[in-house]
């Protein structure tokens, strides 16, 4: 799926490379809801 990177229903790209390289070990639940979203899984899925 193509997604416009302005679009502020998605976490941004650098957001998700500093929580998979561990930069970013505590994001926001705004952020996890967005990528949670972006996966189509619940929060609940993502943080398991």
């Amino acid at each position: 799926m193509c997604r416009p990177e302005f679009d502020s229903r998605y976490p941004h790209q650098n957001t998700l490379i500093k929580m998979e390289s561990g930069e970013n070990q505590n994001p926001t639940l705004d952020t996890l809801k967005k990528v949670a979203k972006a996966l189509d899984v619940s929060v609940d899925k993502l943080i398991k």
